[in-house]
């Protein structure tokens, strides 16, 4: 096939025009039925990276010309949330954990995102408060300590109760609502841990200029 097709790109996080790179189909009767299994390397046309794409055909389908395969998988899955681009200046513990919670989002794992997201919320409160107290109490601390406001503490204790929940009682939160979970676990993380580095970086830049400005002259000009 050498038309492209419009295909999300994990590396790009956006839909591009991909074309079949390489191919190779299969095909076998199973109770008077063809199956035929095509296996596909497509190829990003703005990245140049590569996806593997698996179809299935049903000769008792009734396809339409120009019709697309109903359901093909790809590996790796479409991403649903791109890794934060700060994400590797967090320690390597709290990096992995987050990262493996938005893998798990990614593919669809709502219990292990869930508890993903309490997990990395453990580590900001054990990072900030220390490891004495149950989650509400360290969230008190946490607002007592002034790291985050009132709104953003009751935002936190509904990220550890969903994943209490989920770890203990069984509760699977749907796909969009996790979303939104990562969404407040992200903003604190940045609030706490990418911000104050950036601010200090900026004010190291700001002296660095500032050293290089010539003083006033003493007639105030």
């Amino acid at each position: 096939m050498s038309h492209s097709e419009r295909i999300f790109c994990n590396e790009c996080g956006r839909e591009q025009h991909h074309k079949v790179a390489a191919s190779h189909e299969r095909s076998n009767a199973e109770g008077g039925v063809k199956i035929t299994r095509t296996a596909e390397i497509i190829e990003c046309g703005g990245c140049g990276y590569t996806t593997l794409r698996r179809k299935v055909h049903f000769s008792e389908f009734q396809y339409q010309p120009g019709d697309l395969d109903p359901d093909p998988e790809y590996v790796p899955r479409p991403s649903l949330r791109q890794e934060p681009v700060w994400l590797a200046s967090l320690s390597p513990n709290m990096r992995d954990a987050f990262s493996e919670t938005i893998m798990a989002l990614n593919y669809e794992m709502p219990y292990l995102a869930a508890v993903g997201v309490r997990t990395v919320l453990d580590m900001v409160l054990v990072s900030k408060v220390g490891d004495s107290g149950g989650f509400k109490e360290k969230l008190h601390q946490l607002e007592e300590n002034s790291h985050v406001t009132a709104s953003e503490r009751e935002r936190l204790d509904v990220l550890a109760e969903i994943g209490n929940a989920a770890a203990h009682r069984a509760f699977r939160a749907n796909i969009e609502d996790l979303g939104i979970m990562i969404d407040i676990l992200d903003r604190v993380v940045q609030k706490l841990y990418v911000d104050p580095a950036k601010d200090k970086e900026l004010s190291d830049h700001a002296k660095r200029i500032g050293a290089g400005v010539p003083p006033r002259p003493k007639n105030g000009a």
